[in-house]
């Protein structure tokens, strides 16, 4: 309705979101975000490699080995990410 969604999160708290905060969960190639994998507690720079549905294919430089040449990527959920909303403004403008 005109009011917001009802939104129930994962701690169980609930919260009326109004419309102008709600987006699509659609993530574009290369967009920065944040992840937490594992049995992580902090979340980690990542960039949208892919996304299939629910799930996306995140690249994660922060995890790369010094000694490895390539950057660690991992699967993870949609539900595992967070956005930086300034962040995300700011990568918008410049793609």
């Amino acid at each position: 309705d005109d009011d917001g969604m009802e939104l129930q999160f994962d701690d169980g708290d609930r919260a009326l979101v109004p419309p102008s905060e709600l987006a699509r969960l659609e993530f574009p190639e290369g967009a920065e975000i944040q992840a937490r994998i594992d049995r992580e507690l902090r979340y980690l720079p990542a960039i949208v490699l892919k996304q299939k549905g629910n799930a996306l294919l995140l690249r994660l430089p922060d995890l790369a080995d010094s000694q490895a040449s390539e950057d660690v990527t991992i699967w993870t959920s949609v539900a595992m990410v967070r956005i930086d909303r300034a962040a995300t403004v700011a990568w918008l403008r410049r793609n």
